[in-house]
């Protein structure tokens, strides 16, 4: 299994591990800027099966 936050979320608490996602989609965001300037944000598909946390 890849875990797509680098395993930081793990164990961290609620709070941490919003930051932590939080931090995760501004590199994401700013990775897809600096191949397309066109990019601007990114959406969530919060239909998208996932792993449940909580």
């Amino acid at each position: 299994m890849r875990l797509h936050c680098g395993g930081l979320n793990h164990g961290v608490g609620l709070g941490a591990a919003r930051e932590n996602t939080r931090r995760l989609y501004q590199e994401w965001l700013a990775a897809a800027h600096a191949k397309d300037s066109e990019i601007l944000r990114i959406e969530i598909d919060l239909d998208a099966q996932g792993y449940v946390l909580f």
